[in-house]
């Protein structure tokens, strides 16, 4: 975005503030209700739909672009993706390695104990 739009660091950094803000207020229980409701692959598959689709969006904004035209709409959709792609992922991870099914796992999980 610094070399095709001409952004500041700053305004790279908010730029990608709405998809952040997107995946924050998703991540307080949302994406979860979703997998309950439909399980692991829909949201999966629609998540990392969002998040491509938010990619190619991005992909063809032109030299000239302005923010809420061309850089708003694929970071609305990589928000949604990111959130809903990469929760369910994790968390059919994290049920496959322990045993006994969908636990909560402890902070710092990521890495396999013995």
């Amino acid at each position: 975005m610094q070399l095709v739009l001409g952004y500041s660091p700053l305004e790279v950094g908010l730029a990608f503030l709405p998809a952040n803000l997107i995946m924050a207020a998703f991540s307080i229980g949302l994406s979860a209700k979703l997998v309950m409701r439909f399980g692991f692959r829909p949201p999966l598959a629609t998540g990392l739909g969002l998040a491509a689709a938010g990619l190619l969006l991005f992909a063809r904004a032109p030299v000239d672009g302005t923010f809420v035209v061309d850089v708003l709409p694929s970071m609305i959709l990589l928000g949604f993706g990111r959130r809903h792609g990469l929760q369910p992922g994790a968390a059919r991870r994290d049920e496959r390695r322990r045993p006994g099914g969908s636990r909560a796992s402890p902070p710092g999980s990521s890495t396999p104990r013995s």
